[in-house]
């Protein structure tokens, strides 16, 4: 009873450049195993190597059942299945005969195709760079249809990458700078000599109209990322930014400084939405938490800049210095490709590649990247409705994170804090100078944002949102404690400290985690398919609660007076904390298909 059990099986082909086959052909006998009696089940492993180099690029191990006949697929790098079909053709060999299937054929059989993330670009198949052997009695195990690129295949340099992202990120300058702008400002308006005299009530809606601007701002944002490209639309948001400056500039009434303010508005919130994704989609997986921390760490540049400035130049001058943000973003970003990511969407594979090769440098391995990108690409439905971010468990999780982080970041009180920074320590009585406490609480802001997105990649994002939510909460009792014995008339000459210590805690804690993580997990949670629309909806969200703080902060402070306000951002710090370690997710070094299946439960 003997028989002859397959040892060889079809494993590499062709990349998709139509190169004809060469599994039409007669296999070679590697080993020829004759056993006593047949076994239940033979298990074949297998390398596959480059064949440049010769190395292992990925390994594999496939089961059969002793039968004769059968068949097993691969996938290509181009997106076909390859069914292999296989019949023992007794003493002399094994034929081996291939047929391909289109990409549907590859939605069928793969189960569960979110979880599907790289595909190795195979080697052209050669007896140099072949290497079977076959091991009896291993267990069963299915063939792997895509293969994981291993961590470093890429050879890619950072260089580019860190430009890039800087470049980009002059969106989030000019944010900054628009921000700040009312920190120096404020009092200057309601001086006797200003030009343009303002009340309290016009005073908080020069402060709000911003926040109404980034809400009609960044769902349009989403959408023209999508039709025209993340480059173009990045331009764009200069266009706002110049009119903003131009306004405010030149502005003769009270109108004028509504407009600019709303104008402003409208640039920075289509820059919350646009320069994270347009960060993301360049950086490799090993950068992309250090990147994404670089729009915070800009826009705290912005507010750096304005608090510094704005302390020895008057309010006209500083709307006329800040507009070289705006322009040298235009200019900077004109230089760059689009994301390779938006140009495989679009089709253009050929541009796709020459963009990565300008961010990644020109040796990394642009096929592999591609297919990668591809890959996620097809795993995702084409026909993706509005309404899937609700219907789909991922989608609507994802949804509810982002959302809630946006919420625990602006109910921490943190641009009350950074718009009325000067009015704080006016009241505080504290005997710094208050432009100068706001330019040591800017340079803080800086440096610890640049320490985040050292650690970031380091820590993990669930660790320092935890430690900004605890610390963040803590600052705000102390300071509520301080206003609440200051209103009660007891001496606190001796504490005085306590304000300018606090709310430079306070902001350290924010820079390393409620800071830069909301914005750069909102670009890693959601899935390719709903990104846009949902990073819209986020930012609007974000910029609601902007409006929100902003606009009643002083209404509350009169209302309950300092310590009572404090107490109630502090109690939103405690919910946060207990959210965070509830829901929020780990993302350190994950793919967004990973990620995908542990929000949908399935990890």
């Amino acid at each position: 009873m003997f028989s002859k059990i397959i040892i060889l099986l079809a494993f590499v082909a062709f990349s998709s450049a139509g190169i004809i086959d060469p599994w039409a052909q007669q296999a070679t006998i590697i080993k020829k195993v004759i056993p006593a009696e047949e076994p239940a089940n033979y298990k074949f492993a297998y390398d596959v190597n480059d064949a440049t180099t010769g190395d292992v690029k990925s390994q594999h191990e496939e089961a059969h059942n002793g039968a004769i006949k059968g068949s097993y697929q691969l996938n290509d790098a181009d997106g076909f299945v390859r069914i292999v079909e296989y019949t023992a053709d007794d003493a002399s060999g094994f034929q081996a005969n291939v047929r391909r299937e289109p990409l549907t054929v590859v939605k069928k059989i793969i189960a569960q195709p979110a979880t599907v993330t790289k595909i190795i670009q195979p080697a052209i198949a050669t007896k140099q760079n072949r290497q079977i052997k076959m091991n009896k009695d291993g267990p069963v195990t299915s063939p792997m249809l895509y293969d994981p690129v291993p961590e470093g295949t890429v050879k890619a340099t950072k260089a580019m990458q860190l430009i890039a992202a800087a470049a980009v990120s002059f969106a989030a300058i000019s944010a900054g700078t628009a921000l700040a702008w009312t920190s120096p400002v404020n009092d200057q308006l309601v001086h006797e000599n200003s030009t343009i005299k303002v009340t309290d009530d016009e005073k908080s809606w020069i402060g709000s109209f911003l926040a109404i601007g980034a809400f009609i701002g960044a769902l349009p944002a989403g959408v023209l990322a999508e039709r025209i490209g993340r480059k173009f639309t990045t331009i764009l948001i200069g266009v706002p930014f110049l009119i903003s400056w131009g306004l405010l500039s030149f502005a003769s009434n009270i109108g004028m400084l509504y407009a600019g303010r709303v104008f402003a508005g409208i640039a920075t919130g289509a820059s919350c939405v646009v320069a994270p994704m347009f960060i993301s989609e360049i950086a490799e997986t090993s950068l992309r938490g250090a990147l994404g921390a670089f729009f915070q760490l800009f826009l705290t540049v912005g507010i750096l800049f304005v608090y510094v400035i704005g302390s020895v130049v008057n309010w006209v001058q500083l709307s006329m210095i800040s507009a070289i943000f705006p322009i040298l973003l235009i200019v900077f970003v004109f230089f760059l490709p689009d994301s390779p990511i938006y140009l495989v969407k679009q089709g253009q594979r050929q541009e796709a590649g020459a963009a990565l090769k300008k961010f990644w440098g020109r040796q990394c391995d642009t096929q592999t990247a591609l297919a990668n990108i591809q890959a996620e690409l097809d795993a995702i439905s084409s026909d993706a409705k509005f309404s899937d971010l609700f219907t789909v468990r991922a989608n609507l999780m994802a949804l509810i994170i982002s959302l809630a982080l946006m919420l625990f970041q602006q109910f921490s009180g943190i641009n009350a804090v950074i718009f009325y920074a000067q009015d704080i320590f006016n009241d505080a009585g504290s005997t710094l100078d208050p432009a100068i406490c706001t330019i040591i609480v800017g340079i803080v802001q800086v440096v610890m944002t640049v320490t985040s997105a050292l650690l970031i990649e380091k820590a993990g994002r669930r660790i320092l949102l935890l430690q900004s939510s605890i610390v963040m909460g803590l600052c705000l009792i102390a300071l509520g404690v301080y206003f609440q014995l200051k209103e009660n008339k007891v001496d606190v000459s001796n504490i005085g400290f306590i304000p300018l210590a606090s709310v430079v805690l306070f902001i350290v804690s924010f820079s390393l985690g409620l800071g830069p993580i909301p914005w750069l997990i909102m670009g890693e949670l959601f899935s390719s398919e709903v990104k846009g629309v949902a990073s819209a909806l986020a930012v609007m969200f974000n910029w609601t609660l902007v409006f929100i703080i902003t606009k009643t902060f002083g209404m509350m402070k009169d209302a309950w007076g300092s310590g009572p306000t404090f107490y109630f951002f502090a109690a939103y710090m405690i919910i946060g904390t207990i959210f965070i370690f509830v829901k929020v997710p780990e993302t350190k070094g994950k793919t967004n298909a990973q990620i995908q299946a542990i929000l949908a439960g399935k990890n």
